[in-house]
């Protein structure tokens, strides 16, 4: 055992050098003089063979800073080229039909009321707990408990068969290095976990405000240009009251015109929004999942010519749908102090657009992953080692398995989170939750310049007479539901709303009692 210990230590020690003589020479390589990185920038073959040559007249010192020099030129040239980095066509289509990469379409949950009753049901800890073997972790990290695992088992059986028999000492070291070491491993992967959280929260947060502006940018839009529209078709009378002036042909027909201009126009204007988001998914999902769906978007809702074709060639369509909507807003005419406010909306719409690209194209640094990675690997590969003692049978196989499975489905866990745009449900917030309330909003505009001036139902039912009778009708019906809440079984089933993880739609439900549902 003293023999084989000595032995570590002294393979321990001639490592440590040798690192610290790469260390050295790689600064020394990179402390060259600024004449050597001139020389370095001319890289022709008749003048790095005369600056090179060892028949030269320069002196021997400058030769060897010179033959330094140049073992750092490919490297240098590599650098100065990242397409190497990036990936083939075709291994990018074979990592795609993985498991880990199949199963992220699985991850986009959008939860509902139901949803968050289950999340809290009583019986959530043994349910989790049955299908632990069925966890995608798990089986994103099976090779590597494998390999845990097979060496788990060479330990033991090099220990109880084959040291005894040849008297070779047993394969231990001791555990105090891993516990020193289980703090710093541990830091490391609470950082990496809150790291990637990070990166997800802030993508979600950008997403809710591109939700939150669209909805904003087509309120406005469609309220203001559609109040310009009745306004312009009032006029006062010699006593001061606004009456319609139907009886001019000329103007009669000018003011359907301008409706029906601005009515393509809002629709337009709607399309252009949603179009905005659907842009921004394209951007940041791959384009073997989603191209193709954009494609068959474009042509579907936004038409083969036009702006759909345009948005399609676009380099960059998150800036072509901007622009598109930009270009709606000044043919809508709003007066000056609207034009502002919307606009803060489309610039908000951008910013949030660059928070998006931010988070996309800027993973955490990653030689902090890949320490990480390497600090895992060599803990839970020579662990064995150190918990044969305590375990000297098989039991070491389980025990270090169950840990390599927890321990590598965190860095496995944060490595997932890391890229969120992929595990969020984009297409749903798309479609759900700015396409169908801002094209709602739009066709509610459209009646009201098909129709008229647009008259509230609460103003319509004051009018009537009915309002009171109507308020009283609720304050029973909301009586009635806020007494019977502890039988719950007794309440009416209410119908599926089609946007029914509308945050703000379900707070006022909750206030104004079932108003919503008729």
């Amino acid at each position: 055992m003293a023999n084989f210990a000595f032995r570590m230590s002294s393979i321990s020690l001639v490592a440590c050098a040798l690192i610290s003589m790469l260390a050295v020479e790689h600064a020394t390589a990179f402390s060259v003089a600024p004449a050597t990185r001139q020389i370095i920038s001319f890289r022709s073959s008749s003048q790095s063979s005369s600056l090179y040559s060892p028949s030269s007249s320069s002196s021997s010192s400058s030769y060897s800073s010179s033959s330094t020099a140049l073992r750092i030129v490919p490297s240098r040239q590599k650098l100065k080229n990242l397409a190497w980095k990036s990936p083939e066509q075709w291994q990018v289509e074979e990592w795609l039909k993985q498991y880990g990469e199949v199963s992220r379409f699985y991850r986009r949950d959008v939860f509902t009321a139901a949803d968050w009753v289950r999340a809290r049901r009583p019986t959530r800890f043994f349910g989790t707990i049955r299908t632990t073997f069925q966890s995608g972790l798990l089986r994103q990290v099976k090779v590597e408990i494998q390999c845990l695992a097979v060496v788990s088992t060479m330990v033991v059986l090099f220990n109880n068969c084959v040291s005894p028999k040849f008297s070779w000492p047993l394969l231990s070291i001791p555990l105090v290095p891993f516990q020193l070491a289980a703090a710093s491993l541990g830091l490391m992967l609470s950082f990496r976990t809150n790291a990637s959280y990070q990166r997800w929260n802030e993508a979600r947060t950008a997403w809710g405000k591109v939700i939150n502006d669209s909805r904003s940018l087509a309120r406005m839009a469609c309220i203001w240009s559609t109040s310009y529209t009745s306004a312009s078709a009032i006029s006062t009378s010699s006593d001061g009251s606004a009456v319609t002036d139907d009886n001019d042909d000329d103007d009669k027909s000018n003011r359907q015109y301008q409706r029906q201009q601005q009515a393509k126009l809002l629709k337009r204007l709607g399309d252009a929004i949603c179009s905005f988001s659907r842009t921004v998914m394209n951007r940041t999902l791959p384009a073997q999942e989603d191209e193709n769906n954009f494609q068959l978007y474009c042509w579907k809702q936004l038409g083969t010519a036009g702006y759909g074709k345009r948005l399609l060639q676009a380099k960059h369509r998150p800036t072509a749908a901007l622009a598109e909507i930009t270009q709606l807003l000044v043919q809508l005419d709003f007066h000056p102090l609207h034009q502002v406010e919307i606009e803060k909306m489309v610039t908000e719409l951008c910013s949030a657009m660059g928070a998006c690209e931010r988070i996309f194209t800027s993973p955490v640094p990653t030689f902090y992953p890949r320490h990480t990675a390497r600090f895992l690997a060599f803990w839970l590969f020579l662990l064995p080692m150190a918990l044969y003692e305590h375990f000297s049978n098989f039991w070491l196989v389980p025990v270090m398995s169950l840990l390599g499975a927890f321990l590598l489905g965190i860095e496995e866990l944060a490595n997932q989170m890391e890229e969120p745009f992929s595990i969020l449900p984009m297409e749903k917030m798309t479609e759900g939750s700015i396409r169908v309330p801002v094209m709602e909003q739009v066709e509610r505009s459209l009646k009201d310049l098909e129709g008229g001036t647009f008259v509230s139902a609460h103003d319509a039912a004051d009018a009537d007479g009915d309002y009171d009778s109507d308020s009283e009708k609720l304050q029973q019906i909301a009586r009635f539901t806020i007494g019977s809440i502890s039988g719950i079984d007794r309440l009416p089933k209410l119908p599926a709303r089609a946007n029914g993880n509308n945050e703000e739609e379900i707070e006022n439900d909750s206030i104004n009692g079932i108003s919503g549902y008729s």
